[in-house]
């Protein structure tokens, strides 16, 4: 009996008698699975086959996969929601779970890694989980997504905002100047009809009292 070593890799073990040869690989990782082939060789005798060939598949559970998003969550886009497991084998199959911002599930249509969501809204704004399944395990993210109005008609209603309201204290100014001037003007003639209707003051003196007297006869 031959044996061969690969360090932290592979044994290869060889038994002449029995005619047969194994090979044992140690701490196995997904970049393992691949086709292997074992040659023969016997000398003076090529006949028959002298080669065979095995496949290996390293199952591996799913890495936590990632959840990312395409577009812009804005009023009326259309937007993709990925997700990727790195690491799993076999390959795994995706699955997304959605639920509305009371957290009440609500239906999607079956779909693989990649979620297409179409003329968005606010109502679609919620939360969605992938699930990322094989044979051997499992593992999921979660994405919020928050849909807003376009950034521009933001701006632009702000802008609207402010322009009614300066216009309105610009009204309410003029309404206070144009009173406050008919009442300046009206206090003026008050005083002017006061100062036309004041009485006649007559001195009073011994004079004046002869006049009176004599008046009255």
């Amino acid at each position: 009996m031959a044996e061969s070593k690969c360090v932290n890799l592979a044994t290869m073990e060889v038994d002449l008698d029995q005619r047969r040869s194994s090979l044992t690989l140690t701490e196995t990782t997904l970049e393992d699975s691949r086709h292997y082939q074992c040659s023969v060789t016997i000398p003076n005798d090529d006949e028959g086959n002298t080669a065979a060939t095995t496949s290996l598949l390293v199952l591996v559970a799913p890495s936590t996969p990632i959840c990312s998003i395409q577009g812009t969550a804005e009023y009326y886009q259309d937007i993709k929601l990925t997700c990727l497991s790195e690491e799993g084998s076999p390959a795994p199959v995706y699955d997304w779970k959605s639920y509305n911002v009371e957290n009440n599930p609500r239906q999607l249509p079956p779909k693989d890694g990649v979620l297409s969501l179409f003329n968005i809204t606010r109502e679609t704004s919620g939360f969605f989980t992938c699930s990322s399944t094989n044979r051997v395990g499992s593992a999921s993210c979660t994405f919020t997504l928050a849909v807003m109005p376009p950034s521009s008609n933001t701006g632009t209603i702000i802008g609207i905002v402010a322009g009614v309201i300066a216009g309105l204290v610009l009204i309410a100014i003029l309404i206070y100047c144009l009173r406050r001037r008919k009442k300046n003007k009206n206090q003026a003639h008050d005083e002017r009809y006061l100062l036309s209707k004041k009485p006649l003051e007559i001195p009073f003196n011994l004079e004046t009292l002869l006049f009176l007297w004599l008046y009255d006869f």
